[in-house]
């Protein structure tokens, strides 16, 4: 009893440290962004993409990096410039969409190409939240 406890408990561990990970690598939420527009206004970019969400989840949130020269990810403010009359559900249906514009303060279109990176955040199941890296 003791030894079949133990293996239960072990697998179940197992499962919650290894679940998501497997699930964000097999069966990714959205696919990979690409970029519709990039426009550089000043200091500032205005940033329009396009993705394709794969699985009916729940939105939880979107997380910008930016690696600096020592591979060090630091997180970085993005404004979503969403109509402030707009009461929808950030939760969009399965199928192609088109997101943003998105204010990235400070950073020129090139470190979109090469210094940024972002991942999507979404519930799946009552499990774990998922987690997928959409950018780059």
């Amino acid at each position: 009893m003791l030894s079949a406890m133990i293996i239960v408990f072990c697998s179940l561990f197992s499962f919650m440290i290894f679940g998501p990970r497997i699930e964000a690598l097999y069966f990714p939420v959205v696919s990979k962004m690409t970029i519709v527009s990039a426009e550089q206004q000043g200091e500032d970019v205005y940033l329009m993409a396009e993705l394709t969400k794969l699985r009916p989840c729940e939105y939880i949130g979107v997380s910008w990096y930016k690696v600096d020269s020592f591979g060090t990810k630091n997180q970085i403010r993005v404004t979503s410039m969403r109509d402030p009359d707009d009461i929808s559900s950030p939760t969009r249906p399965v199928g192609r969409q088109t997101i943003g514009p998105w204010l990235f303060k400070g950073l020129v279109v090139e470190d979109l190409q090469q210094n940024i990176y972002a991942e999507l955040t979404h519930r799946c199941h009552p499990m774990w939240l998922t987690t997928t890296n959409f950018w780059p």
